[in-house]
């Protein structure tokens, strides 16, 4: 569970806090998400450039799209592009 603590429209900075069980005892950990920056302090966000769940949060939070968080490298035309080639099995000796 994540929860929107602060944020900044003006530069779409935002504070996500996980909340975890009352069975679990670790500490509530706190995550900023930069949204002009792609960044996240999760770090899965500039690493893949997918949505972390930190990403998804704020989006739903801030009611914008997150498929605009997807870098275009997913989309449908770059992955046929990558496979377009023609590929040759290696045979065994």
């Amino acid at each position: 569970m994540c929860q929107v603590r602060r944020y900044s429209r003006e530069n779409n900075e935002f504070e996500v806090q996980e909340m975890f069980s009352p069975h679990d005892h670790r500490l509530p950990m706190s995550f900023t998400i930069r949204l002009n920056y792609w960044w996240c302090d999760c770090g899965y966000f500039q690493a893949l450039r997918l949505p972390c769940h930190h990403v998804i949060v704020v989006c739903s939070f801030s009611h914008v799209d997150l498929t605009s968080y997807i870098h275009p490298i997913y989309s449908l035309y770059n992955i046929n592009k990558a496979y377009e080639i023609q590929f040759h099995p290696v045979k065994n000796k």
